[in-house]
């Protein structure tokens, strides 16, 4: 099902298209592995003192120099479909001159390496969170009970995750307010020192509104956590806080950036819940296609929002909806990649049905962090 031409075997030069967070937590294993030629990005300015040193051009100064070059888009979802319609109006290929990082991942190093490997992977530890906004992706608000994973319990299910996987470039800790959590600092250790050298990159998703420990933040720091602040100061008064965070990270040597929340495309589950016909779901989770999948229970979700609805008691999984690891024979194991590529029974999950998605046809934009009143759900 590999749909990379036959020439991609013998990859060893490439060209980067796009380096936002996607880059950032892939370049170091992609060095490692190819040599980058260059990288192409519209803000290529920016980005020149942050590459280790690879030559950055704007898309009109660096698709004339790609010639003989393979190019992997760094990116997923909407924002590699528009980059892929893009070049496929210069005329390149999708498959042949150029692919996204995701498939790159999962099809190129088990063809040549023999390597599973998967992209990017959250995991919620606690669904417990200092917001309640509106429109919460996770649908927290809808919790009719806290959930918090025990230690024990995460590290088991990274265990049984890492004799499958060879490579997690990205592994990310979320909620809820993962902060909240007393155990992330030992799940940071064990997870960094057991299987440091199988992840690219560890990652935490934070609200921005807790401080963690001393003792947590020293793991951070050892272990070069990248932690991402969503910032909801234009719906929550708390800048004051996040900067106050921000300034404590910095200080503390922790890599962090902070992600200005401009707008949300509502999921409208479930308080209105979508109708989309089975025709169409396939399209629809293509348009969706997030590089980001979940592991959470002893399974990975293609699709971690799946995962929450049916934790709030408000949708049941399909078996396709998931891969479970406890079930799986490890001469399959490459179906975990094949999973968070999409290859799914149908098309797509079936959660697709009832959910308006990340795509570029779900045009319900909304406030983010907008907060619920008190008592209303």
């Amino acid at each position: 099902m590999n749909k990379l031409s036959d020439d991609w075997k013998d990859l060893s030069d490439v060209v980067l298209y796009g380096y936002g967070t996607v880059g950032k937590s892939c370049l170091g294993k992609i060095k490692n592995d190819f040599n980058v030629s260059f990288i192409i990005d519209r803000n290529a300015d920016a980005l020149t003192n942050l590459t280790d040193g690879i030559p950055v051009y704007k898309p009109e100064d660096g698709l004339h120099r790609t010639k003989g070059h393979k190019i992997v888009v760094m990116a997923g979802g909407r924002a590699y479909l528009e980059i892929a319609d893009f070049l496929k109006s210069t005329g390149l290929v999708e498959f042949k001159d150029f692919c996204g990082i995701e498939y790159l991942i999962t099809w190129w190093y088990w063809d040549v390496k023999g390597m599973n490997c998967v992209m990017e992977l959250h995991s919620a530890l606690t669904m417990d969170c200092t917001l309640k906004c509106k429109n919460c992706n996770m649908f927290v608000p809808f919790y009719k009970e806290n959930i918090v994973y025990e230690i024990g319990q995460v590290k088991e299910e990274i265990d049984r995750l890492f004799k499958y996987v060879d490579y997690v470039f990205c592994y990310t800790f979320l909620g809820g307010e993962p902060f909240l959590h007393n155990g992330i600092g030992e799940i940071i250790s064990y997870i960094g020192a057991s299987y440091g050298d199988k992840i690219g990159k560890i990652k935490v998703i934070t609200n921005g509104t807790i401080l963690p420990k001393k003792e947590t933040m020293d793991i951070l720091r050892k272990y070069d956590v990248w932690v991402s602040i969503s910032d909801y100061t234009a719906c929550v008064p708390y800048k004051k806080k996040l900067d106050e965070l921000c300034s404590f990270f910095a200080e503390n040597g922790v890599n962090y950036s902070v992600a200005k929340q401009e707008k949300w495309l509502s999921f409208g589950f479930p308080r209105v819940p979508f109708n989309i016909s089975p025709k169409k779901c396939a399209a629809h989770m293509r348009e969706c296609s997030p590089i980001f999948h979940g592991h959470n229970d002893g399974k990975v979700f293609y699709c971690h929002v799946s995962w929450s609805a049916e934790k709030i008691g408000r949708y049941t999984l399909q078996e396709k909806d998931f891969v479970d690891l406890a079930r799986l024979p490890l001469a399959d194991r490459h179906v975990i990649a094949e999973h968070c590529l999409g290859e799914i029974e149908d098309g797509y999950v079936s959660f697709c049905r009832l959910c308006g998605g990340c795509g570029r046809d779900n045009r319900n934009e909304i406030v983010p962090g907008e907060q619920l009143e008190k008592g209303k759900i």
